[in-house]
C-alpha cells in the first residue's frame, strides 16, 4: 500500500473517496450531478438492449411509464438509481451482483462508488417469493446506484458480469 499525500490524508479523514483524484485518465469520473445522471442513462440504456436484461427502469428511458413526468419535472436527467430485472430469477440476480468487478454489492445505495442490490437476496429476504412477487418485486431485480466511475467501465462491467448469467 503507498502512503497518502496530505491532500488524500484530508480526503479521508473527512470520509470521502480519493478514487477520481488518482485514478489513471480512463478511470476517473466527474462530480457534477448532470455527469452522474448522463452516466445513469447511458448505462440505463445499455441495459434495456441487453438480452439477459428483462426490463430497466429508469425516468429517463422513453420506455418508463413516468418519461413524460420526468422529462418535465427532472430537465437535467433522472439521477442515478436504476433498477433492472436481470434473467434468470433469484439465481440470475446473484450471479449478475457476484460477478461485477467494478460496481460494489451493498444493502445501501448512495456514494462516490458504483453500488448494487439483488432485493431478493438482501432487503426483501425475509419475504416470501409469492409475497415479492405481490408488492411487484421480481426475482431477479437488481437496483443499482451509479458512483463516480467512467461511464465506458462501468458498461464493461455490468456487460462481462450479464454473460456469466
Amino acid at each position: 500500500m503507498t502512503p497518502c499525500n496530505p491532500s488524500q490524508s484530508s480526503f479521508c479523514s473527512l470520509g470521502t473517496s480519493t478514487a477520481t483524484v488518482d485514478a489513471p485518465p480512463k478511470k476517473r469520473g466527474t462530480l457534477s450531478r448532470l455527469s452522474w445522471a448522463t452516466s445513469a442513462s447511458r448505462v440505463a440504456a445499455f441495459l434495456e438492449a441487453h438480452p439477459k436484461v428483462e426490463r430497466a427502469g429508469y425516468p429517463s428511458l422513453d420506455s418508463h411509464p413516468q418519461h413524460a413526468v420526468a422529462e418535465r419535472i427532472l430537465p437535467r436527467g433522472s439521477g442515478g438509481i436504476i433498477a433492472l430485472e436481470v434473467a434468470g430469477g433469484v439465481e440470475g440476480g446473484k450471479r449478475f451482483c457476484d460477478s461485477l468487478d467494478l460496481a460494489w454489492v451493498a444493502t445501501s445505495l448512495g456514494g462516490a462508488h458504483t453500488l448494487v442490490g439483488h432485493a431478493a437476496s438482501t432487503s426483501h429476504r425475509p419475504m416470501d417469493p409469492e409475497a415479492r412477487r405481490r408488492a411487484g418485486i421480481a426475482d431477479g431485480l437488481v437496483r443499482v446506484s451509479i458512483g463516480l466511475e467512467d461511464v465506458d467501465d462501468l458498461i464493461e462491467d455490468f456487460d462481462r458480469a450479464l454473460e456469466k448469467v
